[in-house]
């Protein structure tokens, strides 16, 4: 009993260690940003306000039409995820609710289980394929925030791996806003 209560402490300890971890670098990735702004737009103030943030972020590295079209983009795509996710969520506690009831686990057949797990399957899948490419296209956006500041391609490829360490290095850097945009929209 004692063996277990340890272990039980030790999760514990865990997770809350984990949890203080994350908020850790999303505090980071918040001021890096915010001095990111300050650097290439004058305003740090930009980063605190959560949408507002990622809009003048994404505004930094592709200019005004391109940041547009990556902005609608990066919001269907945190939607889509957050809606994915919520079904995922309320249909795995669903089955579970079933499966530990013994009233209405009786009622559910061999088939009705498998078709269950097997959208559960199926949306776990499609969340997984919109969290990469949510993720890419987060990846792509620190890319272009790298050419705006002039660096190297080699410099930039290296924000698909390490986004926040790269963006902390030019934030905190001797790098210069260049106004190097990544343009897929064309500004006339």
């Amino acid at each position: 009993m004692a063996a277990l209560l340890g272990l039980a402490v030790i999760l514990l300890l865990a997770t809350m260690v984990i949890t203080a971890l994350s908020y850790l670098i999303m505090i980071f990735r918040i001021v890096v940003e915010c001095v990111l702004i300050n650097k290439a737009d004058g305003n740090w103030w930009k980063g605190l306000i959560p949408f507002y943030r990622r809009w003048v972020y994404l505004h930094i590295g592709f200019g005004h039409k391109t940041a547009i079209m990556m902005f609608v983009i990066d919001m269907i795509l945190y939607a889509i995820t957050f809606c994915l996710r919520l079904v995922l969520n309320i249909t795995q506690e669903v089955s579970d609710a079933i499966t530990e009831s013994a009233d209405l686990s009786s009622l559910m057949t061999d088939s009705t289980r498998l078709t269950v797990n097997g959208a559960i399957i199926i949306l776990s899948l499609v969340t997984l394929i919109f969290l990469f490419v949510f993720a890419l296209e987060r990846r792509f956006s620190t890319f272009a925030m790298c050419r705006a500041f002039g660096k190297e391609t080699g410099f930039c490829v290296a924000a698909f791996f390490v986004p926040t360490i790269i963006s902390a290095i030019i934030a905190f850097g001797s790098s210069e806003y260049m106004e190097d945009v990544i343009e897929i929209i064309p500004e006339y």
